[in-house]
């Protein structure tokens, strides 16, 4: 039924602004745009080798009710260091939310875990850090 995921996407207050961090963030500009005249009120990035999709949305089009907390879907990334990856993202605007973690095995696949918060949008961005000896895909089969 499920096979697995095809995009996260991130309710934004200031879609250009998030836009714009994220080009900063990810090296990279965004492969899907609308509407293509005027301000945005949706844009898609293409990241890593897989391609995953992360989407930002304006917040009018939350249903209601939707929290403007941040809060929901944690998404985790994965970086080479933590600790310099959230650095990078405070230095980009970005605050400290939950400090850099080094967590036990089982939890968070034994990962060093932090997190920052882009005040633009009010969402968390969490990062963490594979260990080593996790495999990035389980093998075919």
């Amino acid at each position: 039924m499920l096979r697995g995921f095809t995009t996260v996407n991130y309710w934004a207050d200031d879609v250009e602004a998030a836009r714009d961090w994220y080009v900063q963030v990810l090296g990279i500009e965004p492969y899907f745009e609308r509407p293509e005249e005027g301000p945005p009120a949706y844009v898609e990035f293409r990241v890593g080798p897989d391609e995953d999709e992360l989407g930002l949305i304006d917040r009018r089009y939350a249903p209601p009710g939707a929290s403007g907390n941040p809060g929901g879907a944690i998404m985790h990334w994965q970086v080479d260091d933590v600790s310099s990856a959230v650095d990078q993202l405070v230095e980009l605007g970005a605050t400290g939310y939950q400090p850099v973690t080094k967590r036990e095995a089982g939890f968070c696949h034994s990962l060093s875990c932090g997190s920052v918060r882009q005040h633009s949008w009010a969402h968390v961005q969490p990062t963490f850090h594979r260990d080593a000896r996790t495999s990035v895909k389980p093998p075919a089969g």
